[in-house]
């Protein structure tokens, strides 16, 4: 009988404990989501409001508009604000819709030349998919897609990921997608506002010719020289 209560408590106590740690890590989980919700209501606050499909309203709005605060992007700033998102890492992020990371469409984050596959990536990519890839194969893990969403919207972490576009392998932790075109596309700022440390920008493709392109992206930061993504709205040419 003495042996049956020592038993007993020691899994009444190992319930508890584990009760304990289930129900601490979920409170984590909770505060985690609503800090981030935070975030993302701040930053849609901060949104610039102007009409984002024609150039010419935007002087038209700022007019109309009774917080004086609100400025036309001068050249100089469009033409910096051009030169940031041609960068190769930036680029991939006006090629899809998204109001928040989580929405963002991870396959052109991927196919860029920074997540190249080796040979020994795509072989075991073939094993496990039964896949045959005959284009160029690219792959990035978990946590290096976290962290690049993370630097680029100025967010201190990112709960879930958009992975409609690529496919996820759970054996290695990792995305992939196939690509045999790449996808950047060269893009010229047309027009845009700032207001506080809020700018929204339209932009479209450089060229006339090739992939074309064409939208309004939101950024925010304290000058041009160091900025972060917010949102992006991709428009039909």
């Amino acid at each position: 009988m003495k042996n049956k209560k020592v038993l007993f408590t020691i899994i009444t106590l190992l319930v508890v404990i584990t009760v304990g740690f289930i129900a601490t890590v979920f409170s984590l989980y909770v505060l985690k989501m609503k800090e981030y919700k935070q975030q993302i209501d701040f930053l849609n606050s901060q949104i610039v409001n102007i009409d984002v499909q024609d150039d010419n309203k935007l002087e038209q709005n700022q007019s109309s508009s009774q917080n004086t605060s609100i400025e036309s992007l001068s050249d100089a700033e469009l033409t910096q604000i051009s030169s940031f998102l041609n960068q190769k890492g930036n680029n991939p992020f006006l090629q899809s819709n998204y109001s928040n990371p989580s929405e963002v469409d991870l396959s052109y984050i991927i196919s860029s030349h920074k997540y190249v596959a080796n040979d020994q990536e795509v072989e075991r990519y073939e094993q496990l998919t039964k896949y045959e890839v005959t284009t160029q194969l690219y792959k990035a893990t978990t946590e290096e897609l976290k962290n690049e969403l993370i630097s680029k919207f100025g967010v201190q972490f990112v709960t879930n990921m958009n992975t409609e576009e690529c496919k996820y392998l759970k054996e290695e932790d990792s995305y992939y997608t196939v690509c045999g075109d790449d996808l950047y596309v060269e893009i010229v700022c047309t027009s845009g506002a700032k207001k506080d440390n809020y700018y929204t920008v339209n932009f479209k493709s450089k060229q006339e010719t090739g992939m074309q392109i064409e939208g309004t992206v939101i950024l925010a930061g304290q000058d041009t020289n160091s900025l972060f993504f917010v949102s992006n709205q991709v428009r039909e040419k």
